[in-house]
């Protein structure tokens, strides 16, 4: 299983050698094109790829209403916004990053699955599970 922010390190050869499950937790924050070239390549190798795209409530739903301070976790500082003044222009923006990132995953064929921070763990894993089993008739 790989957890990594860092697509990248997916396409070098020498990560995964074998034909195998692979397994990336992420929020695919990273450029379409990158990730495209990165389950291409996987899929190229005859790799099984699951993806579990880990978004927050918040950044979908984006109901802040008074200025906000908003810190990019990954090291890339801050910038301070009125959420109202933003709101439109950052819902078109994530629904056209997720709007690609649907036509990479369709065009890839990975198993994708969407999933909010808030979910427990275990029902997200159950529900991958048992829909492998049941993809391979193995009930």
């Amino acid at each position: 299983m790989i957890l990594s922010d860092d697509v990248a390190q997916l396409l070098r050869p020498q990560t995964v050698r074998q034909r195998a499950l692979v397994v990336i937790v992420s929020d695919l924050f990273t450029e379409p094109a990158e990730l495209a070239s990165a389950f291409g390549h996987l899929r190229f190798r005859r790799h099984d790829v699951a993806v579990f795209h880990l978004l927050d409530p918040q950044e979908l739903a984006f109901t802040f209403q008074r200025p906000t301070r908003f810190l990019d976790l990954e090291g890339g500082g801050s910038i301070f916004a009125d959420p109202v003044e933003i709101a439109d222009r950052y819902h078109r923006a994530v629904a056209a990053y997720l709007e690609s990132l649907r036509q990479i995953v369709l065009e890839s064929g990975i198993d994708y699955h969407r999933v909010l921070t808030d979910e427990p763990y275990e029902q997200v894993l159950a529900r991958f599970l048992v829909g492998r089993a049941a993809a391979r008739g193995l009930r």
